[in-house]
């Protein structure tokens, strides 16, 4: 391993490429083309995946957080107005809709990984 690139250096790397849909044999052959060991190549690229893994989950239970959220205010907000006894009241759809897109985005993301 040459001395000029750490450790740290290897492993952000290894992460960053992971995260932009590089495989991990790729990223495993990269390691190794820098002069890493096999079985030290493996262990970073193993350890980078799994962090990936966790970030893209808390991101996508974050998204489905915001998406109830929104899915909640539109129902709200269109109950609130229909129990005011008016004749007319306000059907608050777009909160709900895209609510509903930001809750099964966030859940793909937590079930995909």
């Amino acid at each position: 391993m040459t001395d000029q690139i750490t450790l740290q250096t290897m492993y952000n790397e290894t992460l960053t490429s992971l995260a932009q849909g590089k495989s991990a044999n790729d990223a495993m052959q990269n390691l190794i083309s820098k002069g890493m060991p096999e079985p030290n190549a493996r262990m970073v690229v193993d350890a980078a995946a799994k962090q990936k893994h966790a970030a893209f989950r808390k991101a996508g239970a974050k998204l489905m957080g915001k998406g109830a959220l929104m899915i909640g205010i539109g129902i709200a907000v269109t109950a609130v107005t229909y129990a005011m006894g008016l004749p007319i009241f306000i059907v608050a759809w777009g909160p709900a809709i895209f609510g509903a897109i930001n809750f099964f985005k966030g859940l793909f993301r937590v079930i995909a990984g």
